[in-house]
């Protein structure tokens, strides 16, 4: 007998979650700041040395989780402000939402939201000017 689709969606959620969960202990207990890091520095930033909208996630991450969060909002502030959307995104594929947190998510769950919002993001980080430079992550 096949398992209703449903069903299929439940087997996922605990080898994500064990996954997600060894990732998140990952970058707690080591700094990606610190040289001799395992976490890769971003490639777009090796070759171009522009930020790309991802430059300092997984610092900001790590910031976080130390409840830093001026150190996570100087490493990209983009995470910042759009990491609370992700469970809802996530949440809305699977069931229903309370009426008041769907309206919150609804208008950020097109694709070309994000597109505009990282491109944009990516471009102005990069202006050599105040008050874009603040938007770079910072170093070490």
């Amino acid at each position: 007998m096949a398992l209703p689709r449903a069903a299929w969606h439940g087997l996922w959620i605990v080898p994500i979650a064990a996954l997600l969960g060894f990732g998140l202990a990952m970058v707690y207990q080591i700094d990606p700041s610190q040289s001799g890091s395992p976490f890769p520095g971003c490639y777009f930033h090796q070759v171009t040395g522009w930020h790309c909208p991802g430059c300092g996630s997984t610092r900001a991450v790590h910031a976080l989780l130390h409840f830093d969060v001026l150190r996570a909002l100087h490493m990209n502030a983009l995470l910042l402000f759009t990491l609370p959307f992700v469970p809802g995104l996530i949440l809305r594929q699977f069931r229903p939402l309370p009426r008041w947190y769907e309206a919150l998510v609804k208008p950020v769950a097109n694709v070309w939201f994000w597109l505009v919002l990282y491109l944009g993001f990516g471009l102005l980080r990069n202006l050599p000017w105040s008050p874009f430079t603040y938007l770079a992550p910072l170093t070490g």
